[in-house]
């Protein structure tokens, strides 16, 4: 199920530590973090940019996170992601697809002590994201 999931996302760039992709029917861009990478505050700057290049930012967008093994992220990349200004304009929901537990209780401290603007939850599969973005508007 997963493998059709993933079929109805189009590749559009890479990054040293990110693929992003873009939905083919709907505004949702999917980001996947590559294994062994920590973002920093610079490189969430440079997600942030790339998926606002990817989605129509003039009506609801959505993402869906992809947290490979060994990925994190830095203090300070986390505050920035909770605190950008424009999500509060268009950015409606944001899926995190979690395969470990360092990065489920790290995303737990983000949801509590972050508290980003965007409605985050997190989930153990692309396909379950997926449905939870669709159920909420996507």
């Amino acid at each position: 199920m997963e493998t059709k999931v993933v079929s109805s996302f189009s590749f559009v760039a890479e990054s040293e530590y990110a693929v992003y992709f873009k939905h083919t029917e709907k505004n949702i861009a999917m980001v996947k973090f590559k294994e062994d990478k920590i973002i920093n505050l610079e490189r969430a700057k440079k997600i942030v940019e790339q998926m606002e290049s990817i989605m129509d930012t003039r009506t609801n967008c959505y993402s869906v996170v992809e947290a490979k093994i060994g990925s994190g992220i830095s203090n300070r990349a986390r505050a920035y992601f909770a605190a950008v200004d424009q999500f509060k304009t268009y950015k409606k929901g944001i899926a995190v697809v979690i395969k470990e537990l360092p990065q489920r209780i790290i995303f737990n401290f983000y949801i509590k002590f972050n508290k980003p603007y965007v409605q985050h939850k997190s989930f153990d599969s692309i396909d379950k994201a997926l449905s939870w973005l669709i159920s909420i508007g996507a």
